[in-house]
Parts: C-alpha cells; structure tokens; sequence
C-alpha cells in the first residue's frame, strides 16, 4: 500500500464535507504537514469565483484542509479487485 506522501502530486478521490457532505471529491495532493493537507481542488475554485463573481482565478488555488475534516481519502493498488458477490 502507498502512502499519502508517495502520492503527492497525484490526483485522491476525498470525502470532504467542507466541499460536499455525501460526494467524494477528486483533489489533487499537493503537500502534506503534520496537521493536514494541501490540495487543489476545482470544486473549491469554482465556488470560491462564484463567489466573487469573477469568470476565472488567474493562479490555481490552493487549500489547506486539516484531517480531522476530512472523512476518508481513497487510492488504489495494483492488485486484482476483491468484488462482492452478494452471497
């Protein structure tokens, strides 16, 4: 399994309830601290451009979200899927 630092600079599939309560979001990992991390994050821009009523940022956004707001974070790995059969 890879870790949250292998994996920056790579795009995560998140559930953020700051971004979306049920939805998970794809961020792209910029960095990481102690604390939480940083991502890029399209959904977070184009709210944030809305909300200034500007058509688009001149520079990506970037935001900073601790983990204790963060639900879950999801990757893959190379190994062949394990599906449920219902049974």
């Amino acid at each position: 399994m890879r870790t949250l630092s292998q994996m920056v600079g790579e795009d995560i599939v998140a559930l953020v309830p700051f971004l979306d309560r049920v939805k998970l979001q794809r961020l792209k990992l910029l960095a990481i601290e102690p604390s939480g991390l940083w991502v890029e994050s399209s959904k977070f821009t184009s709210g944030f451009m809305r909300t200034i009523k500007a058509q688009r940022a001149p520079k990506s956004l970037v935001v900073f979200f601790p983990f204790n707001q963060i639900t879950l974070i999801m990757s893959s790995i190379e190994v062949p899927a394990v599906l449920d059969d219902g049974g």
